[in-house]
């Protein structure tokens, strides 16, 4: 099974035979996946929340085993398929999904508080 890592926040390891790699969807994956899949990220972020795992193709996989192993791998679409290959779909779907919730973290909120998702000011200063 997938296991987070305390030194990289929101990272997975998917162990392949002998060898460790860690999963993970920073911005710059997150904008890979959706260079290499052509879709919005935002979409695989909801269908990880609801685990409806049978309608990912293995084309979606590949591209988010491809993102998500980018920051930490120099790694190739077909070697990304060949490690699915290797662990099987279950396990790297697995991983992937626990990679992309790593990622969006569900909000803490005490009863009454009012600073959810949605609510976040942010001021930006000017250069």
């Amino acid at each position: 099974m997938a296991k987070k890592t305390r030194q990289n926040k929101g990272s997975v390891t998917l162990t392949v035979g002998e060898a460790e790699h860690s999963l993970r969807f920073t911005t710059n994956a997150i904008v890979l996946f959706e260079e290499t899949y052509g879709q919005n990220f935002t979409a695989v972020e909801s269908f990880a929340r609801s685990v409806d795992v049978g309608s990912v193709s293995f084309r979606c996989l590949r591209a988010l085993i491809y993102a998500g192993l980018s920051d930490s791998a120099d790694i190739t679409l077909k070697q990304a398929g060949a490690i699915i290959d290797e662990v099987g779909f279950p396990k790297a779907m697995g991983a992937a999904l626990e990679a992309v919730q790593a990622a969006f973290p569900e909000p803490e909120q005490k009863p009454g508080d009012k600073s959810a998702v949605g609510n976040a000011q942010t001021e930006i200063a000017p250069d």
